[in-house]
């Protein structure tokens, strides 16, 4: 049979139309947790860190003796990175990702053996890849972020969780040894998952 031309013109659209490309919501992804490092026997609020989070996402931990749920805390606004930025060639490169956090709960039974673990989120869009935290036995503190003056720190041994929000940024902290000896300094950072190449320099009090 013979179609009219208005009606060959509009299945033609309609064929066209359906085989259009269609763009949903993107998955979640994570960026990652704060503070990255938590101590056994004891519940840790933490910030989950990420893009494209929604408040309807599910929380999974890779080990059924830990738990990880949100604590009912709203999603917060977007972290804008501040001034200086790259200049030069480096600013040319592609924006990065701003992060969202959102408040959660993490708990560690007691004896819990010191070690890596993975976590991850989803939503009705798709889930996540892992980031990673770690479990300690070792005591653990925070930066002090509004300080002028290196932060100082109780007796070793000690773990410090801090952040870099800006391309430029120096963490200090000082110390006393309660006796002569080798004192090893760590950062985790490359083991946490952060594209990081960081640097560490230690002072004696001559600032040699």
């Amino acid at each position: 049979m013979r179609l009219p031309s208005l009606t060959r013109l509009c299945v033609a659209i309609v064929i066209v139309a359906a085989s259009a490309p269609t763009y949903g919501q993107l998955a979640p992804s994570v960026g990652y947790l704060f503070p990255p490092v938590v101590a056994a026997g004891k519940t840790t609020t933490v910030q989950l860190g990420g893009y494209d989070f929604t408040s309807d996402m599910q929380y999974f931990i890779a080990d059924e003796q830990l738990t990880l749920k949100a604590n009912g805390e709203a999603l917060s606004d977007y972290f804008v990175p501040t001034p200086p930025f790259w200049f030069g060639e480096k600013g040319f490169a592609a924006a990065m990702p701003i992060p969202r956090e959102i408040p959660a709960e993490i708990t560690v039974p007691p004896k819990y053996a010191p070690q890596l673990v993975h976590w991850q989120v989803a939503n009705a869009n798709g889930s996540s890849g892992t980031g990673v935290l770690a479990i300690t036995s070792t005591p653990q503190t925070l930066e002090d972020r509004y300080r002028d003056e290196p932060q100082r720190l109780a007796k070793l041994p000690i773990g410090v969780s801090g952040r870099l929000s800006k391309i430029a940024e120096v963490d200090r902290y000082e110390f006393v040894a309660s006796k002569t000896g080798t004192v090893t300094v760590t950062l985790m950072a490359r083991r946490l998952g952060v594209n990081l190449n960081g640097v560490i320099q230690v002072h004696d009090a001559e600032d040699k």
